[in-house]
């Protein structure tokens, strides 16, 4: 009787032991597969005698579930078109006189801003004149790299909307679309010419000068030939803002000087800094251009737009020294 009891006993444990056996190595495979689901190959692999995965794994977002987590599936446009904007920044150094303009030093940073309206998975290829140029290049995610490395080439599935697609810095001689000549001294006072300088004649937009006058100088005032010139007279700040700046005129700035009365004796003042303002549409100041763009993978014929911007970054200008010609 007692070992009968035992005998029970013991095959209860057994069969209890079994079951959880087999209920752990369930949920392990379970839990296999929902890993290996989550994780992306480059190709399928499909192994015999493997059951398919359960029914309780939901829909793996599309970030997951694909190579480009940049690009959204599914993209659709009713017009496709892409825009590249190429924008420099010129960082300069001048020193001005009424006779001569130097560049002390300068320097030129450049950005790719991608504006994509495509529809489904576009693979751009862009081609850039005068690559070799270009230095401290720094790329998007989406660019081949390796391609980059072999070639030159700029070669990519881009992102959906707007996106910086790369930047890089220039060191070569900049091509200046503006020139400052400034003339002063203290019996005759201060003036500042702008002049547009391209060779295809662009006009400048955001065109701005300001400064500071030294703390030894004072004014009654500036005026210019066009824009608007605000002047304080508490801290010495003066803006002038002349928009646009074309060809067809001339720009000047003049204002009265007088040097402080403790001061009167003064032979020499130091003359201010100016900060200069600008931009200019379809104008490269390095060269460097897009030659081409090619769109593959997609059975449409998109629209393909390219626009240069040139503007200033830190422009400095500095001017000679005030003197006293009587």
């Amino acid at each position: 009787m007692q070992l009968k009891k035992k005998s029970k006993k013991t095959s209860s444990q057994y069969i209890i032991s079994c079951s959880m056996k087999w209920w752990i190595s369930a949920s392990q495979r379970s839990q296999s597969l929902i890993i290996c689901e989550m994780i992306t190959v480059p190709s399928p692999i499909v192994v015999p005698g493997v059951p398919k995965p359960p029914a309780l794994i939901c829909n793996v977002p599309d970030s997951l579930s694909t190579v480009t987590p940049w690009r959204k599936s599914r993209v659709e446009y009713p017009s496709n078109d892409i825009f590249f904007d190429i924008i420099e920044e010129i960082d300069c150094i001048l020193e001005s006189d009424e006779q001569l303009v130097q560049t002390v030093c300068s320097k030129v940073h450049g950005t790719v801003i991608v504006n994509c309206k495509l529809s489904g998975f576009p693979e751009i290829t862009v081609f850039f004149e005068n690559q070799s140029l270009l230095e401290d290049v720094s790329l998007h995610p989406c660019v081949n790299a390796n391609r980059y490395l072999r070639e030159k080439v700029i070669s990519f599935i881009p992102p959906d909307g707007v996106f910086e697609l790369m930047t890089y810095r220039a060191n070569v001689p900049l091509n200046i679309p503006i020139h400052v000549h400034t003339g002063a001294s203290l019996d005759q006072g201060l003036k500042v010419e702008v002049l547009p300088r391209n060779p295809k004649d662009k006009p400048l937009h955001n065109v701005m000068l300001w400064f500071i006058l030294p703390k030894d100088l004072n004014s009654g005032g500036m005026s210019a030939t066009h824009g608007s010139v605000n002047y304080d007279y508490k801290t010495k700040e003066c803006q002038w803002d002349i928009g646009k700046l074309s060809h067809s005129k001339k720009y000047a700035l003049t204002g009265a000087l007088s040097i402080r009365s403790d001061e009167a004796g003064r032979q020499v003042v130091a003359g201010p800094i100016l900060i200069l303002n600008f931009q200019i549409v379809n104008f490269s100041s390095t060269g460097i251009r897009i030659e081409s763009i090619m769109v593959s993978n997609v059975n449409y014929r998109p629209y393909k737009g390219v626009r240069l911007i040139t503007r200033s970054g830190t422009f400095e200008i500095r001017t000679p020294f005030l003197r006293r010609l009587k």
